[in-house]
């Protein structure tokens, strides 16, 4: 009887002495950034822990927040943050940071700019890149166009008579942008030559025959 009374008292200061495991609310971090450094911000309960970056010890506030600038190299950024509190098990974590200064490509394929078509709807192609992201997002003249593995396809684009221009816009994560404009002529209607030759002839008259056309640039070759 005694004894079980020793038990059960030797639990019971267990439980009123044990001390909770630290833990570490985070503010919010960008996973992908074009600046040289970012503060790694937040709160670590309790406020008595030791959170460490790495091996360097962060300083903590006697309420528990703590604010750390972390400077950053070109590329992919990995940090261990640690929080301890006594005998009790750490609180561990992993950071991981891209800093990504240089803009995203895109290419229009299979067709160039100021190309003359005579179709409508139109379809473009193309595809888009970036060194660290592969989550890009695309817009043409601000209505966003579906990416998939890099590439996209355009469909349905109405041309009106004359030039159409398209402006094509991609953002990797970090706000690094490109731009690609295009223009495509559209033209449907067959070219109106405009033939001089006279109405009347006697046998074995000679006579000029001219052929002309409104918009001789346009015209790719003939034949009489």
């Amino acid at each position: 009887m005694i004894r079980s009374f020793f038990v059960w008292l030797a639990l019971a200061c267990a439980v009123c002495f044990a001390q909770e495991p630290p833990s570490v609310l985070l503010d919010p971090l960008p996973e992908f950034t074009r600046e040289e450094t970012v503060t790694l911000s937040g709160t670590v309960t309790p406020a008595a822990s030791k959170l460490t970056l790495g091996s360097l010890a962060v300083t903590v506030n006697p309420d528990g927040t703590f604010s750390h600038t972390l400077a950053l190299n070109d590329g992919f950024n990995s940090f261990f943050l640690a929080a301890t509190h006594g005998d009790d098990p750490p609180f561990q974590r992993g950071l991981t940071l891209t800093r990504d200064t240089q803009p995203p490509t895109l290419t229009l394929t299979g067709v160039s700019d100021s190309a003359r078509v005579n179709r409508t709807p139109y379809t473009l192609v193309g595809r888009v890149a970036d060194d660290h992201d592969d989550r890009l997002s695309l817009t043409r003249d601000g209505n966003p166009v579906v990416l998939e593995n890099g590439a996209f396809r355009d469909p349905d684009l109405a041309l009106q008579p004359g030039d159409n221009r398209f402006t094509y816009l991609v953002t990797d994560r970090a706000g690094n942008s490109a731009e690609q404009s295009i223009t495509l002529s559209f033209n449907d209607q067959p070219p109106q030559p405009a033939i001089t030759a006279p109405d009347h002839l006697a046998a074995g008259d000679n006579f000029t025959f001219a052929v002309s056309f409104a918009q001789p640039e346009q015209i790719a070759a003939y034949r009489v």
